[in-house]
């Protein structure tokens, strides 16, 4: 073989990249984190909506997995 690399190993690599990234953003989501820093890389976010968005969701009687410290709250109105 005249490549260096296999194409198989780099697809494999980049579908490891990518599923580590997505389960970085899906556990980022949960944990209801309101600011957010990495490197050069800063966000901060307003939860009380997304908290807000999964009571209803859970009141309509759809999965959500929100996270422990929403569970804990009567109301975001009250």
């Amino acid at each position: 073989m005249d490549e260096k690399y296999s194409p198989v190993l780099i697809v494999s690599l980049a579908a490891m990249f990518f599923s580590a990234m997505g389960l970085v953003v899906r556990y980022a989501y949960k944990s209801k984190c309101t600011k957010v820093s990495l490197c050069c890389f800063s966000y901060e976010r307003n939860i009380a909506e997304e908290v807000r968005e999964d009571m209803h969701a859970m009141d309509r009687g759809h999965a959500v997995a929100p996270s422990g410290d929403s569970l804990r709250r009567q109301s975001i109105d009250q």
